[in-house]
């Protein structure tokens, strides 16, 4: 009980002797007073502080908003440039694992005319393949076919009129499956692909379904000595007259090379020289693929 009075009594006190000093008058007057003078002092530098910073918060939040407008710009060019940057390598098929020996592909083996084949696989590392056709009577022409969004298209078309074996040629692959057509024909036909490795060549793909007048991007020759065009315009709507392949002199584009085509799906398949720098192709159809080459 001492101890909790004690307590008690001590709170008591405290608490009316503060009761007592609050209620004592206290006065400062600003003039005189030291503390007074001092914060009015701190206020009006407050002020001044302020009224100097105002311009420039205005000029670095303008600052700021111009920064944020040219980030916005240089994004968009950056978005641009990846995408351009995407489609060039989207262009350039990778390079696959070398293989050995050649293989072969029986597409027809004395297969009544005329037909169009299945669709065959294509095994990697292949860049090229080598088609050997013959019939027991007669082939006007024959092509072979790729798939692009579900739809079958001529590559190239090759003629064969008067002769039961056809010319031997070469394309460039530049899908996973292919198709073997015939056109107008009699007979019994055998149609045989040899695949090549190409480990020197490089394929580019420079357009797929294009309206023509087509022209290709530019792409550049540097190390290579000679290029191979196919173009396919067998399906719809034909119309092709000729091939011009270009190379960039100067300021200005030069034709080097002219392939003339027969006005409709056929153009002749011939390896071009070219020179080194920067090449485009220009014709009236639908090109397909271009294979530039070391001799």
């Amino acid at each position: 009980m001492k101890k909790n009075f004690l307590i008690s009594f001590i709170a008591v006190t405290l608490i009316l002797s503060s009761f007592l000093l609050l209620n004592k008058n206290i006065f400062a007057a600003p003039n005189t007073n030291p503390i007074f003078a001092t914060i009015a002092y701190v206020h009006e530098k407050i002020d001044e502080l302020f009224n100097q910073l105002g311009p420039r918060i205005q000029q670095n939040e303008s600052d700021i908003g111009f920064l944020r407008d040219l980030a916005g710009r240089n994004e968009l060019k950056i978005f641009e440039l990846e995408g351009r940057i995407e489609f060039l390598e989207s262009l350039l098929t990778p390079t696959p694992t070398p293989i050995s020996d050649p293989l072969q592909i029986v597409f027809a083996e004395n297969r009544p005319a005329s037909f169009e084949t299945d669709f065959i696989p294509i095994s990697d590392g292949y860049k090229s393949m080598t088609f050997n056709v013959s019939t027991t009577d007669f082939l006007i022409n024959w092509a072979p076919a790729i798939e692009i969004d579900g739809i079958s298209y001529e590559q190239h078309r090759f003629r064969c009129s008067g002769v039961l074996v056809c010319p031997e040629v070469t394309i460039p692959i530049l899908s996973d499956a292919y198709q073997f057509r015939t056109g107008t024909s009699g007979g019994n036909i055998t149609a045989i692909a040899t695949l090549n490795t190409e480990p020197n060549s490089q394929v580019l793909i420079l357009g797929k379904k294009v309206n023509y007048p087509f022209i290709s991007i530019p792409f550049s020759t540097d190390g290579f000595s000679s290029i191979l065009i196919t173009a396919g315009g067998g399906d719809n709507p034909q119309n092709l007259a000729g091939i011009s392949l270009q190379r960039f002199e100067g300021e200005s584009w030069v034709e080097k090379e002219h392939l003339n085509c027969d006005g409709g799906a056929e153009c002749p398949l011939q390896e071009l020289p070219v020179l080194g720098g920067e090449y485009r192709v220009v014709l009236q159809g639908s090109v397909l693929i271009s294979i530039p080459k070391y001799l």
